[in-house]
């Protein structure tokens, strides 16, 4: 028979096992029917290089139409009479449509790294580290070995740490991925694996400044000039994380009460941050320039904060005599360390530094600690410049 929309509607399933029912236009191409009822438009040929009868499903009965099945069972056919086998073109097509790295990447930074605080710099470190390698493979043909080959040669490289970040990244990826459910893919390529299985044991770091490092990095931010002069000056003074004072928006500052308010999306504990400002910290703030319309402290001409970190680093190395071996953190912990030789009670030096409260500190004690902590930074930012001005 001639399969119409109303035949295909009126095919009863069959008691047991299934029923196929042969369209007449196009040989080969029929419609398919379980017990249960289910129907499947297949296209069914014999296959010269298998010696035997090969079923193709062409789609769901409701899910595609009458005339686009039988078009593609036309195709289909055409490929049976040039000698090809439509098997291997159909498995060809779909490894073709499957879900391409990229892709998969793109939603990921939509629907995941979007609004994290950590989130651009994330989007930025799988672009450069996978995306060359992976961009249009299947990410169900993601295996242990490719992994392993991009997170060992940073190991390789000398740099355990950003082995150990990609390798993080790239977990956080996967299991994204397969929570989903809908990109086929079911598995963490290296699921049985542990950082420390492949970059090894994480070793605190305890370097911190020396008085004479501090003096010549604050010598080298008036040659950096702005932005990342006064931001890294604001570090030294405040104790902050990179990014917590890179990315600094004015609405953030009360000058006139001299508070900096750092909302919890934008902090690492996930708590709101309230900074007292001394007299040091407002003389930065107050000669930054305030470009219309712009929310940030520290752009490079667009409204949007500081980047390009590691070039920041190099310049700053260059200006401080080719000294390398410090990162940017080393600041704060440098903060910290010498908070610890002011006398500053043990917990409003934590505060100072952002740090949650310890124990049932957190619920009970619900003090803000804010002339604690300008009286800290006070003695800090003093020390500082002693520091600093020292001949």
């Amino acid at each position: 028979m001639s399969l119409t929309e109303l035949t295909i509607r009126k095919l009863k399933p069959p008691k047991a096992s299934r029923r196929e029912v042969y369209d007449r236009m196009v040989p080969g191409f029929g419609i398919r029917i379980t017990d249960k009822g289910a129907k499947s438009f297949i296209y069914v040929f014999t296959s010269k290089a298998r010696h035997k009868r090969v079923r193709l499903t062409i789609g769901r009965v409701g899910e595609i139409s009458l005339e686009t099945a039988r078009e593609k069972a036309r195709e289909l056919r055409a490929c049976v009479r040039s000698g090809q086998e439509p098997a291997d073109q159909e498995a060809a097509h779909k490894a073709a449509q499957a879900h391409r790295f990229r892709d998969v990447l793109d939603l990921y930074a939509k629907r995941a790294l979007v609004g994290m605080r950590s989130g651009t710099e994330t989007r930025k470190l799988l672009n450069r580290e996978l995306l060359p390698f992976w961009a249009d493979r299947p990410i169900t043909a993601i295996t242990r070995a490719d992994v392993l080959e991009r997170v060992e040669a940073k190991v390789d490289a000398g740099n355990p740490e950003a082995a150990r970040r990609l390798f993080e990244s790239t977990r956080r990826l996967f299991n994204w991925a397969i929570s989903r459910g809908t990109f086929g893919i079911d598995y963490w390529p290296c699921e049985k694996l542990r950082t420390q299985d492949i970059v090894g044991r994480k070793t605190p770091r305890t370097r911190i400044l020396t008085d004479d490092e501090l003096r010549a990095l604050w010598q080298a931010t008036e040659q950096l000039g702005f932005p990342f002069g006064p931001m890294i000056r604001l570090l030294m003074t405040a104790g902050l994380r990179v990014r917590e004072a890179a990315e600094a928006r004015w609405q953030e500052f009360d000058l006139d009460k001299a508070i900096w308010t750092i909302p919890a999306e934008r902090m690492k504990s996930g708590a709101v941050h309230v900074l007292p400002l001394t007299t040091e910290m407002l003389a930065i703030i107050n000669q930054l320039p305030r470009i219309e319309g712009h929310q940030f402290l520290f752009t490079s001409g667009r409204d949007k904060p500081v980047s390009g970190f590691s070039t920041m680093k190099q310049r700053l190395d260059t200006l401080m005599g080719g000294k390398t071996d410090w990162t940017q953190h080393d600041i704060r912990r440098a903060v910290r360390t010498q908070l610890s030789t002011l006398p500053v009670p043990e917990l409003v030096r934590e505060l100072v530094v952002a740090h949650t409260k310890p124990g049932l500190h957190r619920i009970y004690d619900q003090h803000a600690y804010l002339q604690e902590k300008f009286e800290a930074l006070r003695l800090w930012n003093a020390r500082l410049m002693g520091i600093v001005n020292a001949t």
